[in-house]
């Protein structure tokens, strides 16, 4: 399978505070492309998806909706996520809230942690 992601809209740093014990990853990059492609990297992981929004980048509050591709990171199977981005103070970082579920029905014990938010100049 090929991915072709368009431009980036949004690149979210997470750092986790509460992990996953199978992925105990504590800073993790994931990139938002125009054509809903992410793409999310950490020291133990690589891989694409596809994303739907629930409200705006760089709003007091969304929530993202995550499936990713099968990939080595996830027994080449998909997995879901949810996350809700909560923007504190400092405009574009704050706190999230993740919820997981793998397409065994393996519900992943809820994860939180700190994001920043970068927007590149010209983003769609």
């Amino acid at each position: 399978m090929t991915v072709q992601p368009a431009a980036p809209v949004a690149t979210y740093h997470l750092h986790y505070r509460k992990l996953y014990d199978a992925k105990p990853f504590p800073n993790a990059t994931l990139t938002h492309y125009a054509n809903g492609v992410y793409r999310i990297t950490s020291e133990g992981e690589d891989h694409y998806g596809v994303f739907v929004a629930q409200g705006n980048v760089g709003d007091q509050s969304s929530t993202i909706r995550y499936v990713s591709l099968p990939s080595p990171d996830w027994g080449n199977r998909t997995a879901y996520h949810q996350l809700t981005f909560i923007t504190g103070n400092a405009e574009g970082s704050g706190l999230f809230v993740q919820n997981a579920i793998t397409d065994t029905g393996e519900a992943i014990a809820q994860q939180n942690g700190t994001f920043s938010l970068t927007i590149p100049k010209g983003a769609p």
